[in-house]
């Protein structure tokens, strides 16, 4: 065998011995082949490449000497072959090091985070450098090599995150210091260099290497550090944090391929055509045709397939255009699509042309892959198309004319399958030898599943378990005639997908069935192992044996190791099984059970965000299925963006359909969680949807709950008069309950609002109130809160000295149970009141202790505030540098989570 190396210097061997090439012209020839080995290469890209756009009028004549002599020399006749003026090589990833390259790269996607960098070193130790240098063509270079480089790239740093991550950060230092010598500019090589380095003990190392890069930065391209080099910064400046690194920026969410895929050779040839000339902008194409048709599973199979052409990463998002609740909305779309890129929720804007833009920002320079799925229409895909540069691959029920005519997309229809690749189709699934046994009952199995994928994967599952095709056949036009009988009207076109699926549902064993029906009756059929467990009243265990048997028979599709999805139609037909076959008792215990785990789930998260506080808003409630527990806030603040939408999507779920009185609560337990990582907008969105399942549940203090959330999201957002006005309501509704704990709250709130206006002895009556009713009710977290709200009105009334003391007293109270949920905020105002009195060593030294609780916490909108009051008290103390760097650090953060304090910041940077 011929061996092929493009991954360095060009080489070609075979049995161990090298064979030469006879000049440049044939080695540039050979490396454009193998580029786009097993891929046709016309004659005039050839000729581009060789010549460099300098060709003769001879050229082509010239080009079949080369290649000719090429042959010649590799002594291998058929290897290269011609097709009407283009030309082809065929290489396997045992005789190309590129194919093997990034063969390795695709396994090591579906691995887990360990395995995927075994998978990963594997695949850089192929890698050498410079790629082909000894292929003297700069169009090649510039065009071609480029992209490999850039491929090469995110493989590199994808690699480096999961050795920081998943081996020892020292073993990867020479790897990185060679990576960024070579990369200078990826701030995220950089980045981790500068961890594993500080992780490593070498902390001036990692201080030198920070300066080395906001060096080149500013000199080269006269740009700051980004958030990554920023947080790795501060990461040495406040040593002893301990950092998990941050989602790839390169994200590889493509779902796995359809197992037994068929058939489609037509469509997959014109899906090809439509992307050839993509380069330079964005493609977009659109797979319409009717539900079962198999339009994602073609989307997913063609996608594979043009992975290695988007370095820059695959997104994908099922929009649930069609299926149980509402289509996604655009704004929660894109927010989905930006948290994949590793964009933080709160620097989202409220507005929608401002997300949209955001994204396209966010997706420019990236050769990306977009695979929308399930689309509705096309105003619900327009604000999510990237600038250039990628590809849009949307499938849709509807035609999505729009996106034809406004943006250009090209149209492909998907039909249902012909007889021929139905019968490929069960072929590969029940053998070819049944099918020739009985080719007659083949036929007609065909003709019953009407060309539908989606019917035929369900029924030859079956087929493929035994029984003869013959007798499957039979009893499938038994049923198809029982359902005929009740059938008005028009021929419904999915009657022969309801058939099959009416069919394989009663060959399940009854507690399968009955996991399959209760499915119906979540609300995304989009769903976690544990969530399933809940809803059918099983251990995970139990579920899990219950959804193989599911997932066996094609009625469940395993998207993740612990998550699983329906399809919309199967959803739809689950639940109409659920609704006929289930008692009224049995489906409300099942939703109330599902309801029961997420709000304890949740519950369970916000314990580790804020450990202290007190949740007795989940009264009377209680849960019988044991909730998920979590090691540390990073794993709660990773579940809850994991389950963020379908979280959305239970609580409206539960506001509509009886059950308020889970939904508040949910929404409630998730305060902490928007508080620090979700943008103001969305959560003044949820706690307005939370008051008004609050009212429809008829629950006082469920209003005093979520109006004093509402009032909380205005006062961070600085509309004091409608927090007021909040914070009253909520008061009246808690005295209405007799909840002396929540009035205890509000009335803090109310005092601090009060200072905030200008009226501090108002503020003082109504947190003393507070106080005494805390003092009444026992715990020191209540306390702890109302003297740092009296520390903050004396500070607003100018009295810095009492300031103090309610300060230091806060601090006292909340050492008393080790409650460090308050201790950030109070140190913040500490530092105040002694910047104020122009203590400066004591007000850094608090803004410092701050900081570092914020960072430690991950609680970013808080710490931009920290770092704002420390640069202030730096430049304020004549430390005119180190305050230029903590505030450049703090004007990041506001910009990022577009906080109307940037001009705030950069009024103070002005200043000195």
């Amino acid at each position: 065998m011929i061996h092929f190396s493009v991954l360095g210097a060009l080489r070609v061997s075979s049995a161990g011995a090298e064979i030469p090439l006879s000049g440049p012209k044939q080695r540039i020839a050979l490396a454009t082949l193998l580029l786009h080995a097993n891929e046709r290469v016309s004659a005039d890209h050839l000729i581009t490449r060789m010549w460099d756009g300098d060709e003769s009028a001879n050229a082509r004549a010239a080009l079949q000497t080369h290649l000719t002599r090429l042959r010649q020399a590799l002594g291998a006749p058929g290897l290269i072959r011609t097709f009407d003026g283009s030309y082809t090589i065929t290489a396997t990833p045992d005789s190309l090091d590129l194919l093997r390259y990034r063969e390795i790269c695709r396994r090591s996607r579906r691995g887990e985070p360990a395995e995927e960098l075994a998978a990963l070193t594997e695949a850089m130790a192929l890698c050498g450098e410079p790629l082909l240098a000894n292929v003297p063509s700069e169009a090649l270079h510039r065009e071609e090599i480029s992209l490999l480089v850039e491929e090469q790239l995110r493989t590199l740093e994808r690699w480096s995150d999961l050795h920081l991550e998943w081996g020892r950060p020292e073993q990867g230092i020479a790897v990185l210091r060679a990576a960024t010598a070579r990369h200078p500019y990826s701030e995220r090589l950089w980045a981790n260099l500068i961890r594993a380095l500080h992780r490593s003990g070498r902390q001036a190392e990692a201080m030198e290497a920070y300066q080395s890069v906001t060096h080149r930065l500013r000199e080269d391209l006269d740009v700051r550090p980004g958030e990554l080099l920023r947080r790795a910064h501060q990461s040495i400046l406040t040593a002893g944090e301990t950092e998990v690194v941050g989602a790839s920026m390169t994200p590889q969410q493509l779902p796995s391929g359809v197992a037994h895929f068929t058939g489609r050779l037509a469509e997959l040839d014109r899906l090809d055509r439509l992307v050839a000339d993509v380069p330079g902008r964005t493609e977009i194409v659109v797979i319409g045709g009717p539900g079962g048709a198999g339009k994602s599973a073609l989307a997913v199979h063609w996608a594979h397939q043009m992975i290695d052409r988007f370095p820059g990463g695959q997104l994908y998002l099922n929009l649930r255009g069609f299926g149980p609740g509402a289509p996604m909305e655009p704004m929660v779309a894109i927010e989905t699509l930006l948290r994949a890129m590793g964009v933080s929720a709160t620097s989202l804007s409220a507005d929608l042309d401002a997300r949209a833009a955001m994204l396209r920002s966010t997706l420019a320079g990236r050769r990306m892959l977009l695979l929308l799925d399930n689309a509705r229409d096309s105003a619900q895909v327009r604000p999510l198309l990237p600038g250039a540069n990628s590809l849009v691959l949307v499938t849709s029920r509807n035609q999505l004319r729009g996106l034809a005519a406004r943006d250009g997309a090209r149209q492909l229809t998907l039909d249902t399958l012909t007889g021929p690749e139905s019968l490929e189709l069960l072929e590969k699934v029940i053998g070819a030898r049944q099918v020739a046994d009985e080719r007659d009952a083949a036929v007609r199995l065909v003709e019953l599943c009407a060309g539908l994928p989606l019917a035929l994967s369900v029924i030859a599952e079956r087929a493929h378990r035994g029984g003869g095709l013959a007798r499957i056949v039979s009893a499938l036009e038994d049923e198809k005639a029982r359902l005929e009988q009740f059938r008005i009207g028009e021929d419904d076109p999915l009657a022969d997908l309801n058939t099959a699926l009416l069919w394989s549902y009663r060959a399940l064993t009854p507690p399968v069935a009955r996991m399959f029906r209760l499915l119906g009756l979540h609300p995304t059929g989009d769903l976690s192992l544990e969530a399933a467990a809940a809803l059918v009243g099983v251990p995970p265990w139990e579920a899990n044996a219950l959804l193989d048997q599911l997932v066996a028979a094609h009625l469940v599709k395993q998207v993740q190791p612990d998550r699983f999805e329906l399809h919309d139609l199967v959803h739809l037909y689950a639940t109409g099984r659920a609704m006929e076959e289930e008692r009224a008792g049995e489906r409300d215990a099942a939703v109330d059970r599902l309801l029961d785990w997420y709000l304890y789930t949740v519950v369970e998260a916000d314990r580790q965000l804020l450990p202290h506080r007190v949740r007795d808003f989940v009264e009377p409630y209680t849960t019988e299925i044991p909730p998920l527990a979590f090691g540390d806030h990073r794993q709660a603040t990773s579940w809850l963006e994991r389950e963020y939408h379908c979280l959305r999507s239970v609580i409206a779920c539960a506001a509509a359909s009886g059950q308020a009185g889970h939904a508040w609560r949910i929404s409630i337990a998730m305060t902490t969680f928007f508080d620090r990582y979700i943008p103001w907008h969305d959560g003044l969105e949820f706690a307005r949807s939370a008051l008004r399942a609050a009212e429809i549940a008829g629950e006082p203090a469920g209003q005093g709950y979520t109006l004093n959330s509402l009032g909380c999201v205005h006062f961070d957002m600085g509309d004091h008069p409608a927090a007021l006005s909040c914070f009253e309501r909520s008061l009246s509704h808690f005295q209405q309950a007799g909840h002396a704990r929540g009035e205890a709250m509000v009335l803090g709130n109310i005092g601090l609002v009060h200072g905030e206006l200008g009226d501090p002895a108002e503020g003082r009556r109504c947190l003393e109130r507070a106080l005494t009713l805390y003092e009444r009710l026992g715990g020191q977290y209540g306390i702890a809160h109302l003297l740092d709200n009296l520390g903050t009105v004396s500070h607003l009334a100018g009295d810095h000295v009492l300031a103090v003391h309610y300060f230091r007293r806060a601090l006292d109270a909340a050492a008393l149970n080790g409650n460090t949920d308050v201790r950030g905020d109070v140190l913040s105002h500490l530092g105040r009141a002694y910047a104020a009195l122009r203590d400066w060593r004591r007000a850094l030294r608090s803004f410092r202790e701050a900081v570092a609780l914020y960072q430690g916490k991950g609680n970013r909108r808080w710490l931009a505030t920290a770092l704002t009051d420390l640069g202030q008290a730096l430049a304020d103390a004549g430390r005119r540098e180190p305050a230029r760097q903590v505030l450049q650090s703090a004007l990041a953060e506001w910009k990022a989570m577009d906080d109307p304090r940037v001009g705030e910041v950069v009024a103070i940077l002005e200043t000195i």
